[in-house]
């Protein structure tokens, strides 16, 4: 049987498979992460409601910002100046050169 048929199956009856590993059918509408029972693998959690999501962030995370930014700003910051300055010349020029020339039109009647 191909892959695809036996998972179809796997949500309405039990299906065997050939090393006599039985898949029983799941209930539609389990979690994510909850869809079998695995035997021989432990995983550890820590409860969402023991984690302090916010340690340390005004005490180390402020700080740690202000190095990162001290620590990087001679590199990230001259080619925006640079191409700041370039784009601040392009469109002064152009501008400059939208303009008519006051002398090509002297003799104009």
């Amino acid at each position: 049987m191909s892959i695809s048929f036996e998972l179809s199956l796997l949500f309405f009856k039990e299906v065997e498979v050939d090393n006599n590993f039985s898949l029983k059918a799941f209930k539609m509408g389990l979690k994510f992460g909850e869809l079998a029972k695995m035997r021989g693998i432990i995983q550890y959690r820590l409860s969402p409601y023991e984690q302090n999501i916010f340690a340390g962030f005004f005490s180390k995370g402020f700080p740690n910002l202000g190095r990162r930014i001290r620590n990087q700003i001679l590199v990230i910051a001259p080619p925006f100046i640079g191409a700041y300055l370039i784009y601040d010349w392009a469109n002064k020029e152009f501008a400059r050169l939208q303009r008519k020339n006051p002398k090509d039109y002297e003799n104009d009647v």
